[in-house]
């Protein structure tokens, strides 16, 4: 059993790794997002550099990759803590993607994936503070960071397992780690 445990937490992670942005730039013309706009590949970048409209599409692919397999596992009756373990790794190999020498994305909408697959009470909840924040701020990092920060709350509010909290807590630092840049240019404009 420990082979297979094995092989759903490296699947998770080379899912998560699959760039969305940067192989749809890509088809599109633009060789490497990297090098356009903030320098990085997700839904959020792909906007600004070949417009809005594809913010939802990038957002929801990257979505839907880590909701739709680990969604999987769990019909499969794989064990709560290989499919938690796993969510971690699909989160890791979005940020440090394989295919592009350990650089990736900052993990926002692979975490939405993530929560609604194993938590999806708190989606509206976290989508709640998201709005309220980039409405005050108008700025999306910032708002991302801080709906990140609301997950363990809002979590132990709907009852979450404790392992459950802890996959949270775990969203929390690579969220934070990934958007340290964007916090400090947000508290350099105040």
């Amino acid at each position: 059993m420990f082979i297979f445990d094995l092989l759903y937490i490296t699947i998770g992670y080379i899912v998560g790794a699959i760039p969305t942005g940067f192989l749809y730039a890509r088809m599109l013309g633009i060789r490497d997002i990297r090098t356009h706009g903030s320098g990085n590949i997700g839904a959020t970048n792909v906007a600004r550099v070949l417009g809005k409209q594809y913010f939802f599409l990038i957002f929801v692919l990257d979505t839907a990759k880590a909701f739709v397999y680990l969604w999987v596992l769990k019909q499969y009756m794989i064990s709560e803590l290989v499919v938690y373990i796993t969510a971690c790794a699909v989160l890791l190999g979005n940020v440090t993607s394989i295919f592009l020498h350990g650089r990736g994305g900052k993990g926002v909408s692979t975490s939405v994936g993530i929560m609604m697959a194993l938590q999806p009470l708190v989606v509206p909840w976290v989508l709640c503070v998201w709005l309220a924040t980039l409405m005050l701020t108008k700025v999306v990092g910032i708002a991302s960071v801080v709906a990140t920060l609301s997950l363990p709350i809002i979590g132990l509010y709907l009852s979450a397992t404790e392992p459950m909290i802890l996959v949270m807590i775990f969203v929390n630092i690579v969220i934070l780690i990934r958007h340290m840049q964007n916090i400090k240019s947000f508290f350099k404009t105040l």
